[in-house]
């Protein structure tokens, strides 16, 4: 250690000096703190005898230019201090943040490693190893090395979110969820930490629980626009279409110049059927931003409900050029979860699409009684969706669910009792008069995997046929 080879007398002024610049970094006045060690590095000239305190007082120095961002600066304190013969854990780490800051990831790991070298239970060079080792997706190392500062700081929250992070990448949702759930306990405020944890139970299928999470995130002094947007998507799963408004309409309002806003904006005013107030946050949401397709494919969906089949057409075609981008603003690092292709292929196939004007022909057939989704191609009366048809897009000719799909469609069958047990009574007529004491004791929660998709198999396959699947809810079966 570089401390245990200065002298006696400039070890105490070593001492008092630090406890100077700690002041300063307590109370973040940091240029006070730089100047002060700029007068003492004056004072003492460059005397081989005060080579080494010299040394000392620059990787003083060099930890104020980091709190300050001034990475460069930091690098070249740090490296003087080095050249002075101060080698400690303390400047080696400063090195590395600075290097990590200026992208420069292979220094900043080698900067890490020789901290920890010399200092193996250093949180700081253990997060900074372990955020190299996050940009570089090598998360296992990550992992080890978040692991190692839990333990060393078990009630530094952001070790705890950031292990969250790994366990997602590696797939481990149900360690990841005890960690965010670690790291809002010891900080229940944080806005960030809220938003993580809302979208982990939004992927787990979780809904209301996502959405109570989302509280803390809103309720911060700058509300950031993906909370507001994720709980207005979230009140549209539950069907509360206005609260899905409200926090719409508060987003543009906030955030006007924000494209996601307007889009978000539209979805809701089509769930409500509303095509000109649709319309109207679509123009707008391609307006500010014509690069994106979610803008297209609400406004393509908004033309469709005023029977614009034309202009349908020719958004449809903008929409489908480039994979939507929503889904991945609203989910962030949580949504190859869900599968982000499938996830967003899935909201194109559920739009209503235009389909070729040809001559008149007979009314459709009414569905089967009780079923209210009749055959394959039969849009349900009064709103021009033809479920069946989406369904084809899922399942494939063998009646398995695809793929990419899977996480969505597990999402939606364990939701769909809850749903439906929202929906009002006339509602329920329209549909098929589903009786509303069929949902009563429906449980998904102990239904295997294996189960789920043999139930969602046999849906599919007594839609196509024109039967209820409603009868699969009944619990005398």
């Amino acid at each position: 250690m570089s401390y245990e080879k200065l002298s006696d007398e400039h070890a105490a002024q070593f001492d008092f000096v630090q406890g100077e610049v700690q002041k300063f970094i307590d109370d973040e006045a940091y240029h006070q703190g730089i100047e002060r060690l700029d007068n003492i590095l004056q004072s003492i000239g460059e005397h081989e005898e005060y080579r080494l305190l010299r040394g000392g007082l620059l990787s003083r120095r060099a930890e104020l230019f980091l709190e300050l961002e001034d990475d460069e600066a930091a690098w070249n304190d740090a490296q003087k201090a080095m050249n002075f013969g101060w080698y400690d854990a303390t400047v080696y780490s400063i090195a590395g943040w600075a290097m990590y800051h200026m992208d420069d990831l292979d220094v900043a790991s080698s900067q890490f490693d020789e901290a920890l070298k010399l200092d193996p239970d250093r949180t700081s060079s253990l997060i900074g190893r372990a955020m190299v080792h996050m940009d570089n997706e090598s998360w296992d190392e990550a992992r080890i090395d978040l692991s190692h500062a839990a333990n060393v700081d078990p009630e530094n929250a952001a070790v705890w979110a950031m292990r969250a992070e790994v366990g997602v990448a590696l797939g481990t949702i149900d360690a990841a969820l005890r960690d965010i759930k670690k790291a809002r306990d010891l900080d229940p405020e944080d806005p960030d930490y809220a938003l993580f944890h809302a979208r982990l139970l939004t992927a787990t299928g979780d809904v209301q629980a996502a959405a109570k999470a989302l509280k803390a995130s809103i309720d911060a002094d700058e509300t950031p626009l993906e909370a507001l947007l994720l709980r207005s998507h979230l009140r549209l799963l539950t069907g509360d279409t206005d609260g899905a408004r409200e926090d719409a309409t508060q987003a543009s309002n906030a955030f006007a110049e924000e494209a996601f806003a307007f889009v978000q904006l539209s979805h809701v005013q089509i769930t409500r059927g509303n095509a000109t107030l649709a319309l109207k946050a679509a123009e707008r949401a391609v307006s500010l931003d014509p690069s994106l397709p979610d803008g297209y494919l609400a406004r393509a969906t908004a033309y469709r409900l005023q029977g614009n089949d034309d202009e349908a057409n020719a958004d449809l075609e903008r929409a489908e050029s480039a994979p939507i981008e929503l889904p991945v603003f609203l989910m962030g690092p949580v949504t190859d979860i869900i599968d982000r292709g499938g996830f967003s292929k899935a909201v194109l196939d559920l739009a209503p699409k235009p389909k070729a004007k040809e001559a008149p022909g007979p009314e459709p057939q009414a569905p089967p009684a009780g079923n209210p989704f009749g055959k394959l191609g039969a849009p349900i009366p009064g709103l021009g969706l033809d479920p069946a048809a989406m369904l084809d897009q899922v399942f494939d000719s063998d009646g398995n669910i695809k793929p990419a799909f899977k996480p969505i469609m597990r999402m939606a069958m364990k939701n769909a009792p809850n749903l439906l047990k929202s929906v009002p009574p006339s509602m329920l007529k329209n549909m098929g008069g589903i009786d509303p004491s069929q949902l009563e004791n429906v449980d998904m929660d102990n239904i295997s995997e294996e189960q789920l998709e043999a139930q969602m198999r046999l849906f599919y396959k007594m839609v196509k046929s024109g039967k209820n699947p409603m009868d699969l809810m009944d619990p005398d079966d």
